[in-house]
């Protein structure tokens, strides 16, 4: 079954994996789930449904987390297992033990549209980041001047989400989450008094990086069986 859902999903993603590649898969499919139980427990009940298939391609550690749809077909997420080193930014816990337990959520496949995994990668430290970046601060600034906003201090925030579209999911030192949209059309966007239109956003029933987590495995508890 676990050969069958990464063929599912080799088959939705086929541009991910070049088939030159060296693949090695593991038996291995253990998966420590106590430290989520009462932190993160729609989390928990999630990953207690899962399979697991644990690979290397080349160099790189990979997990295939499964899970049939209602409509009885594969569906999951590729992770990206990585090591978090101490010159990385400055990770908050609970973002430090998502992405050593769990990996970095790379893609998905057979999901919905309006999941907050959709079309992003998510907690994987390599692609972090602290701040937005020199192009959309100044594209911020100049928002911000047009509708004469407040300032939001974003430098030390942490990018732990990207679109391919380019936006980004933050969080702040308090572990509050922010999204950075500059074409905004997610219902589940709320807008922030004082921020200029099509910038900073909060994210509804999730406003701490807790939240997140636990609305994203709501989402994904919904559409499994």
């Amino acid at each position: 079954m676990k050969k069958n859902d990464f063929t599912s999903f080799t088959l939705q993603c086929p541009w991910i994996f070049n088939p030159k590649s060296r693949f090695i898969f593991s038996n291995e499919n253990n998966l420590s789930l106590g430290i989520f139980e009462y932190e993160n427990p729609k989390l928990f009940e999630l990953l207690r449904k899962a399979r697991l298939l644990n690979f290397q391609v080349d160099d790189q550690h990979y997990r295939l987390y499964s899970w049939d749809t209602k409509a009885g077909e594969s569906c999951g997420w590729l992770t990206k297992m990585e090591l978090i080193r101490k010159e990385d930014f400055p990770l908050s816990k609970t973002h430090k033990i998502i992405a050593e337990k769990l990996g970095g959520i790379t893609f998905t496949y057979n999901s919905d549209d309006n999941f907050l995994t959709n079309s992003q990668s998510l907690f994987s430290p390599s692609i972090c980041q602290q701040g937005i970046g020199d192009a959309w601060s100044a594209f911020y600034l100049q928002r911000r001047k047009e509708d004469n906003g407040s300032p939001l201090e974003h430098d030390a925030w942490i990018v732990f989400g990207k679109e391919a579209s380019g936006h980004y999911t933050l969080y702040d030192q308090q572990d509050r989450v922010y999204m950075f949209n500059t074409d905004p059309g997610e219902s589940y966007l709320e807008e922030i008094d004082g921020q200029p239109s099509a910038t900073f956003f909060r994210i509804k029933n999730a406003h701490t990086l807790k939240e997140y987590v636990e609305l994203l495995a709501q989402q994904w508890l919904d559409w499994v069986r």
